[in-house]
């Protein structure tokens, strides 16, 4: 009897202090959009955190038909998010090999819209961080486009 009681203030306590310890995220956010370096594209971009997962993405919105825009790689969002202090917590291309596989950027036509997006699901990588900072990249040619933004986690 007294085992059955040693085991369910053990349980007890263990759940006090796992949801004590628990952090919950939950950001929604839509940035202000920006021009590519010559104007041709509006970029928006977005991010969602929610708990164990996140996605980020940039729209894009060709505004110019100029077509000398493309991708020199497969590759064609780079997520890269560091903590507070500059270390690196992702790194969407390190120690990956992409084709060299030219392609052009999308959208092709003026007026239309493309998403770019990174989503991640499973394993909190913020769990004891208070803010990160956030740098998607689009690896254009002939200018890439980047959006950097530090994002506090916790208000």
């Amino acid at each position: 009897m007294r085992y059955i009681y040693n085991i369910t203030i053990l349980l007890l306590f263990s759940s006090i202090f796992s949801c004590a310890s628990t952090k919950t995220i939950d950001i929604v956010k839509t940035e202000t959009p920006f021009y590519s370096v010559d104007s041709v594209f509006l970029v928006t971009p977005s991010y969602t955190f929610s708990h164990n997962n996140f996605t980020l993405s940039l729209e894009v919105e060709r505004l110019l038909n100029v077509q000398e825009y493309y991708f020199p790689s497969s590759e064609q969002l780079r997520v890269i998010i560091k903590d507070a202090k500059g270390k690196t917590i992702l790194n969407t291309s390190e120690s990956k090999s992409f084709f060299s596989a030219i392609s052009p950027v999308e959208p092709l036509f003026t007026g239309e819209k493309k998403v770019y997006a990174y989503s991640h699901n499973g394993v909190n990588l913020f769990e004891a961080l208070d803010e990160i900072e956030v740098y998607l990249i689009l690896p254009t040619k002939p200018n890439e486009m980047i959006f950097n933004k530090r994002i506090k986690l916790i208000e």
